[in-house]
């Protein structure tokens, strides 16, 4: 960042499934705190959602987010109740909450992001 910029560099990754985005945030994170003394955050949009549809949808079986972490071929099979698999489920929830409020998951992803509205 130069003098001439305000607030915070803000990094975001996404693409496909099972791609190394956590890797390369661990990585970035790493380099930039360790090697370039910089202060880091590092946010997840997911996490929010994930748990926002655990709170939801636990009594149908879905599990907390940390559960599927250390068990994530289960992030594919249909839980018998809803039919829908962990992940459908989370793109559902995302996309309906997004309807609602487009900034939605960015807001809540982390207590530094600018914003030009309020934060929940």
């Amino acid at each position: 960042m130069n003098d001439s910029q305000k607030g915070p560099l803000i990094v975001g990754l996404g693409h496909r499934r099972r791609v190394g985005k956590d890797s390369v945030a661990g990585f970035l994170h790493w380099y930039l705190q360790e090697r370039a003394n910089t202060s880091v955050e590092t946010a997840s949009f997911a996490y929010q959602l994930k748990m926002t549809a655990y709170n939801l949808f636990r009594c149908a079986g879905l599990q907390a987010p940390n559960w599927y972490d250390k068990h994530p071929e289960m992030r594919e099979v249909p839980l018998p109740e809803l039919g829908k698999s962990p992940r459908d489920i989370w793109i559902e929830v995302g996309n309906k909450l997004r309807d609602v409020d487009p900034e939605i998951w960015i807001r809540n992803a982390s207590t530094t992001a600018p914003s030009p509205r309020r934060r929940c």
